[in-house]
C-alpha cells in the first residue's frame, strides 16, 4: 500500500514514544492538545488498508464517506454527521483538507496516494480560528516526512489477487544546509469486473505519484522548504463496486432494447466508458524566520488540477444516455503567521489568510442518442439524439484574519481563546448550449444558447474558540470548549437555472467535554463528549427536474449529540491493542421543506417532504475499529508481525427521504511480515476484506436505482527494503 509505508520512522512521538501532532498549529503532545483529534500512523493505515483518503473511515470511526457512486472519484468527507455531500466543482467540503497546512479544494484530486507520509491527523469538530476554510465539521491535516540529512531509501513493491500491482519508494539525504527527498509511487490492475460477452477484465486502477521537497537551512534562524507533488489516476469503472447495471427499477436502457449486466461482477461494454481521471501539479512554499520569542512564518501553495468524469447512465449494452463532466480547479493560497516560541505563561499566534480559487467545468455535457452524438452533424443524423453542454465558472476570493492564544492561569489550569474573521466573496458565471431533440415538443436544428448568467455573493462572519483545561495529574488532562464553525453561503456549480439563489451559510456551535488520560500498564484513554447546535444546514439533494442533476438547499436545524473514545493498550513490549469508538445521534431539528426523491420509474421523482425528526445524512448511530499488532523476536534471526484490523459501522442514509442508504457492513484485514535482522529488508503477506463483505447499499440516481458493492476480498505478497 503506497499511502500507508510501513517503514516510517517514528517521527510523530517524543522521545516517551507519545505521538506529537499539530492540531494547533505548533507541536504538541497529543495528550495535552483540548481537542478530540485521532493521529493515525504508517503501520495503522497499512494494517487496515488505507490507501487513499476515501478509506480513512476503517481507521477512524465517525469519519464516513460514500462507498458508493462517487466511490473513487470524491473525497466527501463527514464528521460526527457534519459534511457535505455535494460533488460539484467549487461546492467546498465542509471537513477541510490539509496538506502540511495547506488547503486543498478538490474533492476529486483529493483522491491520491503517498509515499512520504508521517502521519494523519483527523480533527473533530469545528476548526473555524486556525484552519479556517469551511472546516465546520473537522479536518483531516496529513503531514509529510520532512528531509533529512542522513541518507535514507525505503522501498517496496507488492503484488496482489485480480493482478494488483503497487510499488513505492522514498529515498533522503544531503547536508545540514540543503537535504532533499523524493517519492513515488506507482498502483495498477485489480480488475475484478468481467465485460458481458467477452469475458474481459475490467474496473482496475492506475495511479501515479511522484513527490520531492528541498529543505533550505542556510543559518540557524532561518529554513525555506519547497515541495512539487504531480499525480495521475484514474478508474474504469467507479471503485466501490458501483455497477449501474444492477438497478431497481428495471435500467433505463432496457427500455430501448439493451441488455442488462446479470450480476454484480459483470459489466456490458459501454460501462467501459464510466471512467474517473484527475491529474495534475501541487507546489508549496514554507519558510520560517526566528527572531527572539516569536516566529514569523509563510506558506504558499498553489495547485492546477484536472478532472474527468465519463458516465453510461442507461446501465446496458447500449449507448443511450451519456455524461462527460471535466472540470479544473486552480488554487492560489497564502498564510502569514507570527507564532510565540518565549517560555512565559501566554503561547499564542496570529495570522492572516488569502485563497483565490478558480473552479470551472469545461463543458459538462449530457448527450442523449443511439449511438452517442459527438459532432453537431451526428446529433442531428441520429432521430431524437440531443446534446446540452454547460460551461461554468465559480470564482472564490477569501480572505481571514485570526489569533488564538493560551494563557497558563495555573501549574495545572490553562485558559484558550481564539477568533477568527472571514470574508469571502463567491461567484457563479455559467453559459448552457442544446442541440437535437430536446423534448417531444422541441427541436433545435443548431447549438443554441439555452440559458446564461453571472452574479456575485459576499459572505462573512467571525467564528471562535474558548478552551479550559486542567492537569489533574501528569498524564491525566480534561477539557472543556465551546466552538464556533462557519462554512460560508455558495451558489451550486451543478443546478444551472438562470438568477439561482445562493444557499445561506452554516452556523454551529459546538460544545464538548473531553479526558485525556494515560494509565499503568501501557493503557491510554481519550473521550469526549458533544453536542452540536447546528443551522442552516447545506443539503444536497437529487434535482432531475430542476436546471441540473443536482440542487442545494437549506435545512433549518440539526442537533447532534455523541462519544468517541479512544483506547489503546500495550501490556507487553511486544503486544499493542486499539479499540476507536464513535456514538452519534444526528437528526434534523427542522427541515420541513426538504426535498426528497422516491424510487419510480427511470430512477424516481423528486418530492417534498417534512424531513424533521430523520435521521441526518452520514450519520451512523455507532462504529468502531478494533486493532492488534503483536511482534515475536526470532534469536538473531530477525522477528515475525502479526497485526490485524476490524472496521465496522451501522447503516445510514446518504439522501433525504427514501431510496438511498448504505447498510451496516466491516471490514477485516491482517497481514504477517517476517523482518530480516537489522530491519534491513521484510516480507509480508496481506489481506483486505478477508469476510468478502460485498453488498452494501443504494444509490438512487435519476435515471436508476443501482446497488452499490465494496471491493471484494483481496490478498498478496510485499517485499522491502530499509537502508541507512
Amino acid at each position: 500500500m503506497a499511502f500507508a509505508q510501513q517503514t516510517a520512522p517514528e517521527e510523530t512521538s517524543d522521545e516517551s514514544g507519545e505521538i506529537v501532532v499539530t492540531a494547533q498549529r505548533r507541536e504538541e503532545l497529543l495528550s495535552r492538545v483540548p481537542i478530540s483529534v485521532q493521529a493515525v500512523t504508517p503501520t495503522e493505515l497499512q494494517t487496515a488498508g488505507v490507501a487513499t483518503p476515501l478509506d480513512l473511515p476503517n481507521v477512524v470511526p465517525g469519519l464516513t464517506t460514500s462507498p458508493g457512486a462517487t466511490a473513487g472519484a470524491f473525497f466527501t468527507p463527514f464528521i460526527r454527521g457534519v459534511g457535505a455531500n455535494s460533488t460539484a466543482i467549487g461546492n467546498d467540503p465542509s471537513v477541510a483538507l490539509f496538506i502540511d497546512g495547506i488547503y486543498q479544494s478538490d474533492k476529486a484530486a483529493n483522491v491520491f496516494e503517498m509515499a512520504d507520509l508521517q502521519r494523519i491527523e483527523v480533527l473533530r469538530g469545528p476548526q473555524g480560528t486556525l484552519f479556517g476554510r469551511n472546516a465546520t465539521g473537522g479536518a483531516v491535516n496529513i503531514v509529510t516526512r520532512r528531509p533529512s540529512p542522513d541518507a535514507e531509501l525505503n522501498a517496496e513493491v507488492s503484488y496482489g489477487n485480480y493482478d494488483a500491482t503497487n510499488a513505492r519508494v522514498y529515498a533522503t539525504g544531503g547536508s545540514d544546509t540543503v537535504a532533499a527527498s523524493i517519492a513515488a509511487t506507482r498502483r495498477d490492475g485489480f480488475d475484478y469486473f468481467t465485460v458481458l460477452g467477452t469475458g474481459e477484465e475490467t474496473g482496475g486502477l492506475e495511479s501515479t505519484t511522484i513527490s520531492g521537497q528541498v529543505l533550505f537551512t542556510p543559518t540557524s534562524n532561518f529554513e525555506a522548504l519547497l515541495g512539487l507533488n504531480w499525480m495521475d489516476n484514474s478508474t474504469n469503472v467507479l471503485r466501490g463496486a458501483q455497477n449501474m447495471a444492477l438497478t431497481d427499477p428495471i435500467p433505463v436502457g432496457v427500455f430501448f432494447g439493451g441488455t442488462a449486466a446479470p450480476d454484480p461482477y459483470t459489466v456490458t461494454e459501454p460501462q467501459l466508458i464510466n471512467r474517473i481521471e484527475n491529474s495534475g501539479l501541487r507546489a508549496s512554499l514554507r519558510m520560517r524566520y526566528s527572531m527572539p520569542n516569536v516566529d514569523l512564518v509563510s506558506t504558499t501553495g498553489a495547485s492546477d488540477l484536472e478532472t474527468l468524469t465519463t458516465l453510461d447512465y442507461d446501465a446496458t449494452d447500449l449507448d443511450v444516455f451519456f455524461f462527460d463532466n471535466p472540470g479544473n480547479t486552480k488554487d492560489w493560497s497564502q498564510e502569514f503567521q507570527l507564532l510565540s516560541t518565549s517560555d512565559g505563561p501566554l503561547q499564542w499566534v496570529a495570522g492572516v489568510y488569502y485563497l483565490h480559487n478558480e473552479s470551472e467545468m469545461t463543458p459538462l455535457t449530457f448527450g442523449v442518442g443511439a449511438p452517442y452524438p459527438g459532432t453537431d452533424a451526428q446529433v442531428l443524423a441520429t432521430p431524437g439524439a440531443s446534446r446540452i453542454q454547460t460551461f461554468a465558472r465559480g470564482p472564490i476570493d477569501a480572505w481571514a484574519v485570526y489569533a488564538q492564544g493560551t494563557y497558563q492561569l495555573t501549574d495545572a489550569t490553562r485558559l484558550t481563546a481564539g477568533v477568527r474573521y472571514t470574508s469571502e466573496e463567491r461567484n457563479f458565471q455559467f453559459e448552457q448550449y442544446g442541440i437535437g431533440q430536446l423534448t417531444p415538443m422541441i427541436f433545435l436544428p443548431a447549438q443554441t444558447l439555452l440559458a446564461t448568467d453571472d452574479q456575485s455573493e459576499t459572505f462573512e462572519e467571525p467564528s471562535w474558540r474558548i478552551a479550559l483545561d486542567h492537569t489533574f495529574r501528569e498524564g491525566l488532562m480534561g477539557y472543556l470548549s465551546y466552538n464556533r464553525g462557519f462554512k460560508s453561503g455558495t451558489f451550486n456549480l451543478n443546478d444551472f437555472c438562470p438568477g439561482q439563489t445562493p444557499v445561506e451559510s452554516e452556523i454551529l456551535d459546538a460544545y464538548e467535554a473531553g479526558l485525556k488520560g494515560r494509565w499503568p500498564g501501557g493503557l491510554t484513554v481519550d473521550t469526549s463528549v458533544f453536542y452540536y447546535d447546528y443551522q442552516n444546514i447545506q443539503v444536497t439533494r437529487i434535482a432531475p427536474s430542476s436546471c441540473g442533476a443536482t440542487s442545494l438547499q437549506n435545512a433549518g436545524g440539526e442537533e447532534i449529540y455523541g462519544l468517541d473514545v479512544d483506547l489503546g493498550l500495550r501490556p507487553t513490549d511486544n503486544l499493542r491493542l486499539s479499540a476507536n469508538i464513535s456514538l452519534l445521534h444526528a437528526e434534523y431539528s427542522d427541515f420541513s421543506g426538504a426535498s426528497g426523491f422516491t424510487p419510480g420509474f427511470v430512477g424516481g421523482t423528486a418530492i417534498t417532504l417534512d424531513a424533521t425528526g430523520e435521521q441526518a445524512i452520514y450519520s451512523p448511530d455507532y462504529s468502531f475499529t478494533l486493532g492488534a499488532d503483536y511482534t515475536i523476536p526470532l534469536q538473531n534471526q530477525g522477528s515475525v508481525n502479526f497485526n490485524a484490523s476490524y472496521f465496522y459501522t451501522d447503516g445510514y442514509k446518504t439522501v433525504v427521504g427514501d431510496g438511498n442508504y448504505i447498510d451496516p457492513y466491516g471490514q477485516l484485514s491482517a497481514a504477517i511480515q517476517y523482518n530480516a535482522p537489522g530491519d534491513n529488508w521484510y516480507a509480508r503477506l496481506w489481506g483486505r476484506n478477508l469476510t468478502d463483505e460485498d453488498y452494501v447499499g443504494r444509490n438512487l440516481n435519476a435515471f436508476g436505482s443501482p446497488y452499490t458493492y465494496v471491493d471484494p476480498m483481496s490478498y498478496g505478497v510485499a517485499v522491502g527494503v530499509n537502508l541507512n
